[in-house]
């Protein structure tokens, strides 16, 4: 399956300075829904990932903290990882999340349906492999889990919206392989981001 995957790498120069850097899938979602295999090759410590969804609006890597779902970015829904340090290695890291919150489901006028707000959000790990599905005509994006599903339905004003998945990665060569599951035919692809 592999063969047909693509893969986001994290630029290996991009150590000195950890930010997320973020790509946008190459189709967009008018309705119906698509899904998406996400395989976590590697994801240095402390660890960081944004798996979110994108409307042709969003200001997609404006910014070296900008994630899907976090800080109100608009035009952008999701989910974010981001590990606490236990060190001064990455003093000037910038953070995405801030300095208490290690994950965040959601993004401006979304709703989290599932967990409950009282129930912690799953961390996502190196090697994890994680299905994430994308609905245009119901308007949710849904990370099915072990324990409980995260699933976000986005506000009304994305009605209509052509929407399309987002990867973030923070860490150099932090690598993810994803591809589609319904026709994952697609010829191999690095993307260095």
């Amino acid at each position: 399956m592999y063969s047909d995957a693509r893969h986001a790498i994290r630029h290996r120069l991009s150590a000195g300075l950890p930010h997320f850097r973020t790509i946008v899938a190459d189709e967009w979602i008018l309705s119906g829904s698509a899904a998406y295999m996400l395989h976590v090759v590697k994801l240095r410590q402390p660890s960081a990932i944004a798996v979110g969804i994108v409307s042709p609006a969003a200001t997609v890597n404006c910014d070296t903290a900008w994630a899907a779902g976090t800080r109100g970015w608009k035009d952008a829904w999701g989910y974010c990882y981001e590990a606490l340090l236990d060190d001064q290695e990455h003093v000037d890291e910038e953070r995405a999340l801030g300095a208490e919150c290690v994950c965040h489901l959601g993004g401006p006028g979304a709703e989290r349906l599932s967990p409950p707000r009282d129930v912690p959000l799953p961390t996502i790990a190196q090697g994890d492999k994680i299905c994430v599905e994308v609905s245009g005509t119901h308007m949710k994006m849904k990370v099915p889990s072990s324990t409980h599903a995260m699933v976000l339905c986005l506000p009304p004003t994305a009605k209509h919206r052509p929407l399309a998945l987002a990867l973030g990665l923070k860490f150099g060569r932090d690598e993810v392989r994803l591809w589609r599951v319904e026709e994952a035919n697609f010829n191999s692809q690095i993307v260095t981001i």
